[in-house]
C-alpha cells in the first residue's frame, strides 16, 4: 500500500508590511520626539510619513545623544563592494549647517507678510540632499541613490528639522 502525498497549505508567514510597533505607541513615540528636539508638527503628511516609519521599526530616537537614525527599507551597496549604508543617522542641524542647506531657497510672502506655499520640486530634493551630505554625513553620490521609499522618509525628517 502506497501513501499518497497529502497537499499541505504553506506555512503562514508574516506579512513585511505588519507592523513591529502598534500606531498608538508610534504617535506617542513621535510626540516623544517632537518634545526631545522641541519642534513642532510641520504637515499632517510628514507626520504620516514618520509614524509609519515608526511602526515599521525604521526610526529609533537616541534621547541622550539628540540623534535619529533611520534604517534604510532598501540599503545602498557602496562601489567596488566597499561597504553598504544601512542606516542614516539625523542630529539637529546648527544655524551654519541650516545656512547651508537653505541657500539659494526662495520664499515669497502674502501681503500680510504670511509665507506661501510656492517651492519648486526640485529645490526639496535639492534640500533633502544638502542635508544628508552636510548634516548627515552621507557622500553626495550616496544621497543620490535612496530609493523613492527611503527619499519620502528622508525628505519628512529633514523638513522636521530645516
Amino acid at each position: 500500500m502506497s501513501e499518497q502525498a497529502t497537499p499541505q497549505a504553506p506555512a503562514a508567514q508574516p506579512a513585511e508590511k505588519d507592523p513591529v510597533v502598534i500606531r498608538a505607541a508610534a504617535e506617542a513615540e513621535y510626540a516623544r520626539i517632537l518634545g526631545c528636539f522641541d519642534v513642532e508638527k510641520k504637515t499632517d503628511t510628514d507626520a504620516e510619513t514618520i509614524i509609519r516609519a515608526i511602526m515599521a521599526g525604521r526610526i529609533i530616537l537616541d534621547e541622550g545623544k539628540e540623534e535619529l537614525t533611520y534604517k534604510l527599507a532598501r540599503p545602498i551597496e557602496l562601489m567596488n563592494n566597499s561597504g553598504i549604508i544601512e542606516q542614516i543617522v539625523f542630529h539637529e542641524p546648527t544655524n551654519t549647517e541650516l545656512e547651508y542647506i537653505n541657500r539659494g531657497t526662495k520664499v515669497q510672502m502674502n501681503v500680510e507678510g504670511e509665507k506661501m506655499a510656492n517651492m519648486d520640486m526640485g529645490d526639496t530634493f535639492m534640500k533633502t540632499t544638502r542635508f544628508l551630505t552636510k548634516v548627515c554625513n552621507l557622500p553626495l553620490g550616496v544621497a543620490g541613490r535612496l530609493k523613492a521609499r527611503d527619499a519620502s522618509v528622508v525628505k519628512a525628517i529633514c523638513d522636521f528639522f530645516a
